[in-house]
């Protein structure tokens, strides 16, 4: 028993050292169908310079996180939208 709350102890520990493990997109796709395009909610960048491998566009619906490549901001008016509405500035 004395070993069990010891490794209980243990784990707690270093859970709070190192924090809670973001959620990074680890691939991105550059095929987004367009009726998910229609229904994002939110969208974000994701950079390479934190915890995150890889830079990535975030898209949002109701339901599920989309990871889009970053230049599909250029090519989808629909991506454009999102960012001025919520006035946020893409970076490339």
């Amino acid at each position: 028993m004395d070993l069990r709350v010891l490794i209980l102890l243990l784990g707690v520990t270093v859970y709070s050292i190192h924090g809670a493990i973001p959620k990074c997109c680890t691939g991105t796709s550059r095929n987004i169908p367009l009726k998910i395009l229609k229904r994002v909610e939110r969208c974000y960048f994701q950079n390479n310079d934190g915890a995150c491998d890889i830079k990535a566009l975030v898209l949002l619906t109701n339901k599920k996180k989309y990871c889009a490549h970053p230049r599909l901001i250029k090519e989808f008016p629909q991506i454009q939208r999102c960012f001025s509405k919520f006035s946020l500035e893409p970076h490339i």
